[in-house]
C-alpha cells in the first residue's frame, strides 16, 4: 500500500538485512517470500491433504493483503486463476450478510451402517426436520422456502475420523451412503476397502431459509455504483522479486481495468485493499466488479 514506513524499513534494515549481509529489497522479498510459505501450508491442508488437486480451482484472494500475495502463493501451487472479489478487505463481513438462512442440527447415532435401523433414522431426521423447520418459521420462511439436506457421518470400523456424506434417502441408506463413503474416502486418502465394515457417527440435517430474490446487492463498491476512492492513474517502482527486480507501474483503481484485460505488472489500490499483478500476468474486470487474474508461469 504505498511506501513503508519509517519503522518497517528500520526493522528490515537492522534486523534482517544488515545481520544477512542482503540489500533492503531482498531481505523485504525473503519476507514475502516466508508469508507466502505459510499460507501454502494452510491451502494444502484444505485441497491436496484431502484428495483435491489445487490445479482444478481457482484461488479467492480477499482481505487487505491477501491480493498483494495471490499471485506468488498460486504459482507457488500451480494455480492458474485468481479472482478478487470488490470490496475485498472487508469480504468475510459481507460473507455473514449475504448467504443463506441456515441451521445445523446433527444426532449421534453410532451403528454398524449394515444394521442401521431406517425407523430410528427417520425418527431422528423427522425430529430434526420439525426443529428446523420451528426455526425458519420464527424468521419468516413458509413451507415453500424452506429446504432440507440430509447427512451422515461415516467411517470405517476402528478409524479415528469419519467423513461426511449426502443422504437422498432412508430406503437406499446402506448402499448409496456405503458407495458415496468409499469414493469420499478414496478422494480424500487415496484409498478405500471394501472389506472393511462402515459405521455411522452422526446423523446431520441442514434446514436452510431460500430468498425470494438474492441477498447479494447488483453491485458492490465503496461508494454507489462501486467507485473508489483511490486516485487517478500514477506511476510508482515496486519489486517483483530477484528475476524481474525493480519497475515503474501503473497504480490504478478496480474501474480502470477492462473487461477485456490488460497485461502485469500493475496494482490495483482500492480503499480497503490492494491488488499485486505482477509481469506476465494478466487482469480483467469480470461479473460483480470482480478481478480475474490469469497467472503467469
Amino acid at each position: 500500500r504505498g511506501p513503508l514506513p519509517f519503522e518497517a524499513v528500520w526493522g528490515l534494515r537492522q534486523r534482517i538485512a544488515e545481520p544477512l549481509g542482503i540489500s533492503l529489497e531482498a531481505a523485504a522479498w525473503g519476507v514475502h517470500v516466508v508469508a507466502n510459505a505459510t499460507m501454502a501450508r494452510a491451502l494444502r491442508a484444505v485441497s491436496s491433504e484431502r484428495g483435491r488437486d489445487p490445479r482444478d480451482y481457482a484461488l479467492l484472494a480477499f482481505g487487505g493483503n491477501g491480493p498483494v500475495h495471490a499471485v506468488t502463493l498460486a504459482q507457488s501451487m500451480n494455480m492458474r486463476r485468481i479472482l478478487v472479489p470488490p470490496v475485498s478487505g472487508v469480504f468475510s463481513a459481507l460473507g455473514l450478510l449475504f448467504p443463506e438462512t441456515e441451521h445445523h442440527y446433527a444426532r449421534t447415532f453410532k451403528r454398524r451402517l449394515e444394521a442401521a435401523d431406517a425407523a430410528e433414522m427417520t425418527a431422528a431426521y423427522q425430529q430434526m426436520q420439525r426443529e428446523g423447520r420451528q426455526a425458519l418459521v420464527l424468521e419468516g420462511y413458509g413451507e415453500a422456502d424452506s429446504r432440507f439436506e440430509m447427512q451422515a457421518d461415516l467411517r470405517y470400523l476402528r478409524e479415528n475420523s469419519e467423513l461426511t456424506v449426502a443422504i437422498d434417502g432412508i430406503g437406499d441408506f446402506s448402499a448409496v451412503g456405503r458407495a458415496r463413503f468409499d469414493a469420499a474416502h478414496e478422494q480424500a486418502y487415496g484409498y478405500s476397502s471394501a472389506d472393511e465394515q462402515v459405521e455411522v457417527v452422526n446423523l446431520r440435517l441442514i434446514a436452510r431459509g431460500v430468498s425470494k430474490v438474492s441477498r447479494v446487492p447488483a453491485a458492490l463498491g465503496v461508494h454507489a455504483g462501486g467507485t473508489t476512492v483511490a486516485p487517478a492513474a500514477r506511476n510508482r517502482r515496486a519489486y517483483f522479486g530477484p528475476e524481474h527486480g525493480w519497475q515503474s507501474v501503473p497504480v490504478l483503481r478496480r474501474a480502470d481495468i477492462s473487461r477485456s484485460g490488460q497485461p502485469g505488472p500493475l496494482i490495483v489500490e482500492e480503499y480497503d485493499s490492494t491488488t499485486v499483478v505482477p509481469p506476465g500476468c494478466r487482469v480483467a474486470q469480470g461479473d460483480w466488479q470482480t478481478l480475474a487474474i490469469d497467472v503467469g508461469g
